[in-house]
């Protein structure tokens, strides 16, 4: 009887703190790819980053290889067309592999495509 009763009891207290955390989680500021461009994805050299517009809710995503310097003035990346460009201050020889890059356009895609983002689709 007694088993019983607490068994129950733990049942609504789990219930009770699992709605409580998730009230808590909700409030909390979340931010991240509004209005500017975050992290979404490391492959291999590359970054994958998303920004979503709150104005508009369009989303947009780009794809770099990370070096020194600025966005536009350094990094070998994706343009808007998933155009392969390379600065003309580096060397012309880092061009990655086609496997690479269409591995690359197929995840911007999937950035695009939605707010929900799953690399295994």
């Amino acid at each position: 009887m007694y088993l019983a009763w607490i068994t129950t009891g733990m049942k609504y207290f789990n219930k009770y703190c699992a709605i409580i955390l998730l009230t808590l989680s909700v409030n909390l500021p979340a931010e991240a790819g509004l209005d500017r461009y975050t992290l979404l994805e490391k492959l291999d050299d590359w970054i994958i980053e998303r920004k979503i517009d709150s104005l508009s809710n369009k989303i947009f995503c780009r794809a770099s290889i990370k070096s020194h310097g600025t966005w536009f003035a350094s990094r070998v990346r994706l343009n808007q067309s998933d155009k392969l460009v390379i600065p003309k201050d580096l060397d012309q020889s880092i061009i990655p592999n086609e496997v690479k890059l269409q591995e690359i356009k197929r995840v911007l895609n999937l950035c695009r495509k939605s707010f929900l983002y799953n690399i295994l689709d």
